[in-house]
């Protein structure tokens, strides 16, 4: 028996100082985020800038992943409504948490916010292991998740690779390399859209024989998503913030016709958002584009993809925007 407690003790001592170090080892890194995490935040940072410029002006934040940045264009919305327009697209693996702590502090009384959500962002958990999101808060982000209830953190703590420090250290530390140039490049203008993209690169075979499966399997939205747009949706609404939705550009696949599981996971998130009292613009097809209008992937338009979307949208947008002017 006492030999059995000795070894248990150890092996409690050695959990103890484990977790001790790899504590600090995520804390030594923080401010040495990996070039994933230089670039998702180099995006972010941008859109900030941009709304933080704009935070006196009455305006509309269209939200999003990368299927708002390529593929609205925020300037055709403000000529049509008089009202400051501004992408805030950055991307899907981002978060849903992460974005609404960047635009919540700059929004101001009679402002709107225009959620057009990725299908795949209504399935996200804050315990989320993909490597876009950790990243960000084990890094530039890191007060997001030091908000998160103490189970998620630990968790999160134990999800982080290894292999994600050794980067972090290797990228901070090499003299021949500045960590600016794993910054973004796409040229955004400013209002937050993305003018560097024109031309069709993906085949119409290649869309087909991706659909989405975060439609094409069925949807139970997150305790986690609906705890967060609930919090937002209230927050914005006690402050005259108007919030509005819409659905996702994407690829008109042959696959999602006539399929059930696609038709109720319409249903059910048209149901969360009416739930919560916040006007669903327009239909999901009115969202879905063939091959042409695609640049490199099912939520990338080229310029002509978004030149159609966006009149598509501002067409649905008009009955909302006349009631909220009155």
């Amino acid at each position: 028996m006492p030999g059995q407690f000795k070894l248990i003790s150890i092996f409690i001592f050695g959990l103890i100082i484990a977790s001790i170090l790899w504590e600090i080892s995520l804390d030594f890194v923080a401010d040495k985020p990996v070039p994933d995490a230089i670039f998702s935040s180099s995006i972010i940072d941008l859109k900030e800038e941009i709304l933080i410029k704009n935070k006196n002006q009455k305006k509309i934040v269209v939200l999003g992943g990368s299927n708002v940045a390529f593929g609205i264009d925020s300037i055709k919305i403000e000529k049509e409504f008089g009202l400051k327009a501004i992408n805030f697209g950055c991307m899907a693996g981002i978060g849903p948490e992460i974005l609404l702590s960047k635009i919540k502090q700059h929004m101001t009384s009679g402002d709107i916010v225009f959620f057009c959500w990725e299908y795949g962002l209504y399935r996200f958990k804050r315990t989320e292991s993909n490597f876009t999101y950790l990243n960000l808060i084990f890094g530039p982000c890191g007060e997001q998740r030091n908000s998160f209830p103490i189970f998620d953190q630990i968790k999160l703590s134990l999800t982080y690779p290894t292999s994600r420090i050794r980067t972090s250290v290797a990228v901070a530390y090499n003299p021949f390399v500045s960590p600016h140039i794993f910054r973004c490049s796409w040229d955004f203008d400013e209002y937050g859209n993305v003018r560097s993209i024109q031309e069709q690169k993906v085949r119409e075979k290649e869309l087909v024989n991706s659909p989405l499966s975060a439609l094409m399997t069925e949807l139970t939205i997150t305790d986690d998503v609906k705890e967060i747009l609930t919090e937002f949706v209230h927050s914005s609404r006690n402050n005259n913030i108007k919030v509005l939705s819409t659905w996702p550009n994407t690829f008109f696949n042959p696959k999602y016709i006539n399929n059930k599981v696609v038709e109720e996971n319409y249903i059910t998130i048209k149901n969360f958002w009416q739930n919560l009292d916040v006007p669903m613009i327009g239909m999901p097809q009115d969202s879905m584009l063939t091959a042409e209008f695609f640049h490199d992937t099912y939520y990338h338009l080229n310029s002509k993809g978004v030149e159609t979307r966006t009149k598509k949208l501002i067409e649905n947008l008009k009955p909302q925007m006349i009631n909220n002017s009155n």
